[in-house]
């Protein structure tokens, strides 16, 4: 998933109103991106060939592997999203200068 799909994903998606909760999904969605790349190497590190290559069993290992990494982001994760949101606050509540 793109960065422009997870954009694209917090307007569209009923999240709580306002730009805090757009923001709140919006980095709940990129720590969720990071924590799926990471486990995804992980797994590549760690993963026996049995035999051939099965793509119906690789898709179904990386939407596993995706429902993971979001359930991990939806729960605080690594803390990188909080991180972000709290950076992403200061700006927003820091005066404009033109």
């Amino acid at each position: 998933m793109s960065v422009d799909a997870v954009s694209a994903a917090v307007r569209n998606e009923g999240v709580q109103p306002g730009a805090n909760g757009r923001l709140r999904k919006a980095v709940q969605d990129f720590e969720s991106l990071l924590l799926a790349q990471c486990l995804e190497k992980l797994q590549q590190s760690v993963k026996v060939e049995a035999g051939g290559s099965d793509a119906g069993a690789e898709t179904l290992s990386g939407l596993g592997t995706q429902a993971v990494a979001s359930a991990l982001a939806s729960r605080g994760g690594l803390g990188l999203g909080e991180l972000m949101l709290r950076q992403l606050e200061k700006q927003e509540m820091s005066p404009k200068v033109p």
